[in-house]
């Protein structure tokens, strides 16, 4: 697998089946609205923190499979 397939595979499969994106955002969380400028993405991100650590992540809204597969990455990444 070349690295241009390599990343088509990341995207494709962060986007179709984000295990962070969620329906309902807990209210516990800290929220952060997010809108692009240049295109209809819309995102709410939730972070909650408990301590010095990040203990959930997880987001919720539309966008194209692009934006959709970072936020899925990046939520993952940080609760790790």
């Amino acid at each position: 697998m070349d690295k241009k397939e390599l990343y088509r595979s990341i995207i494709t499969s962060n986007a179709t089946k984000p295990h962070k994106m969620v329906s309902e955002l807990d209210n516990s969380h800290i929220v952060q609205k997010t809108k692009s400028t240049s295109c209809s993405d819309e995102y709410d991100v939730a972070i909650k923190i408990e301590g010095d650590k990040v203990v959930s992540a997880s987001f919720k809204g539309h966008g194209c499979s692009i934006s959709k597969s970072s936020l899925n990455l990046i939520c993952s990444y940080i609760e790790n």
